[in-house]
């Protein structure tokens, strides 16, 4: 009987995590002069600046089977942009190494570049 507890448990943290992952705000765009998104319907690419009806901030999904793409609407039209390409609400990017302290986790193979890395800190 625990054991079929304990999957119902991790059922519901699952099916949780999932509903929080999908709720994306985005915040803002960098450098919408040089950001394209593409239509979703049509595959199509355009300029950030050239979808009119955005206005940030607005709300995003996970591209479906992707983590590296986001989906939005604005005007009617769902559009498809590259997850580096924007920041996230309550997301802050990293400028300066030498605000930042380092973190090494032993039973985490992953590794991640830092803009900035490397540069001497006064």
């Amino acid at each position: 009987m625990k054991v079929v507890k304990g999957l119902c448990a991790a059922a519901l943290i699952s099916l949780a995590s999932n509903a929080w992952a999908e709720r994306l705000v985005i915040a803002e765009i960098p450098s919408p002069d040089f950001t394209e998104a593409q239509k979703v319907a049509s595959d199509e690419w355009v300029l950030v600046t050239e979808i009119s009806s955005l206005a940030l901030p607005t709300s995003a999904t996970l591209a479906p089977g992707s983590q590296r793409e986001l989906v939005f609407s604005a005007g009617g039209q769902k559009y498809r942009i590259a997850r580096a390409d924007v920041v996230l609400e309550n997301e802050t990017l990293v400028t300066s190494a030498c605000d930042t302290l380092a973190l090494s986790i032993s039973s985490d193979t992953r590794s991640a570049s830092v803009k900035g890395a490397g540069e001497s800190c006064d």
